[in-house]
């Protein structure tokens, strides 16, 4: 006899960019480096809302070099 399983939902929901943030916070990261883009808000709004420091960059690389020298 084949057993049917139902999934489970829960009563919140969490997009993708809440779930990012979550696991990154869960690593110990506490700042955000990104270029502002459209497609990234949700993740830039994320991470200010658990009050992170989000750092816009003008440039990638920029970017890119500021995460570096703070990881040091």
């Amino acid at each position: 006899m084949t057993e049917t399983v139902t999934p489970t939902t829960t009563s919140t929901t969490t997009n993708v960019s809440e779930r990012i943030i979550e696991l990154l916070e869960a690593e110990g990261v506490n700042t955000l480096f990104g270029v502002p883009d459209p497609g990234f808000a949700r993740m830039h709004r994320a991470a200010a809302d658990r009050g992170w420091q989000v750092v816009a960059p003008h440039h990638e690389s920029a970017g890119a070099f500021m995460a570096d020298a703070l990881s040091r």
